[in-house]
């Protein structure tokens, strides 16, 4: 069986053109949130706090307006502005609409047809994808300077804030990599208009998936794997380097710093741990594994 694309699209162009949005950089990231956490600054003042944000020679403080502040501090406080700018409620419920979105998006992708609607949302998704891991980057690379650099309070919520958001920046790339691995893409759709049944099965699959996380079920690695689900991230050379490396930090010995290195890069556990749940490592259902056994009898998978 076979499912066709939407006779109604034309003048698809170039997919690198319809892909291109306008992204933000860190440092305009950060300035926004700056902004919205001390809406009292000018543009002046906040172009100054952001790049003494980003200087090795401020020691350790940030002048926000006339007041100077710890830069560990002002750090977290900015990491919590920006957190909160695109979540409609709060950080953990934009997690959910993100699955909402992405099964919307593999639903409307692998349905009876393909229009030119369902590629834009496919495209604005990935798209948004994209700018909310630069983001996240962002957000991260701050917590950890507080990490470093913070009051002692500080220090232990932004080492809870960065767990939680290595949690969500791994869950971000598992979504994007579900919708680019279940739904063509412009280019394809072009060389490959018709929409096969065994695309159709493969889209509910992941669509079952997605479900899944939603309800805050495991995924075992093993169907992940199957279904080329990336959840690994990297941070290489950019802002983190420079919050990080910024300044000494203010400690008493050489073992706290090694300690709060340690601790920040996940080679030791802080004092506190999160709780584990027991019912995650459970993932069975006889509807999922009878999708998965049609698709394996039909697929080289």
């Amino acid at each position: 069986m076979e499912r066709t694309i939407n006779n109604d699209i034309t003048n698809i162009g170039n997919p690198q053109e319809n892909l291109q949005m306008k992204s933000k950089t860190s440092t305009q990231i950060i300035k926004e949130g700056i902004k919205q956490v001390h809406p009292h600054l000018n543009e002046t003042q906040i172009e100054t706090a952001s790049k003494q944000l980003l200087s090795n020679n401020n020691n350790g403080k940030v002048k926000v307006g006339d007041t100077e502040i710890s830069i560990g501090d002002f750090a977290y406080s900015v990491a919590l502005s920006i957190q909160t700018i695109n979540s409609e409620t709060s950080p953990q419920e934009e997690f959910y609409r993100w699955i909402d979105d992405a099964k919307l998006v593999i639903s409307e992708m692998t349905d009876n047809c393909i229009s030119d609607i369902d590629l834009k949302h496919r495209e604005e998704f990935i798209a948004n994808m994209d700018q909310r891991e630069i983001e996240i980057k962002t957000c991260i690379s701050l917590y950890e300077s507080a990490v470093l650099y913070g009051s002692s309070q500080i220090r232990e919520q932004a080492q809870k804030q960065l767990e939680f958001l290595r949690m969500k920046w791994a869950k971000l790339t598992e979504l994007r990599s579900a919708v680019k691995n279940s739904t063509k893409s412009r280019l394809q759709v072009m060389l490959e208009p018709k929409v096969t049944e065994e695309e159709h099965v493969r889209g509910k699959l992941y669509l079952m998936t997605l479900q899944y996380m939603k309800k805050g079920l495991e995924v075992p690695t093993r169907i992940k794997l199957k279904l080329g689900l990336t959840s690994a991230v990297n941070f290489e050379h950019g802002i983190a380097d420079v919050l990080v490396n910024r300044i000494r930090p203010d400690t008493t010995s050489k073992e706290d710093v090694i300690t709060r290195i340690n601790i920040l890069r996940g080679r030791q556990k802080p004092s506190y741990s999160t709780q584990f749940n027991q019912n995650r490592m459970y993932f069975s259902t006889e509807k999922f594994y009878s999708l998965m056994e049609k698709y394996n009898s039909n697929v080289n998978f």
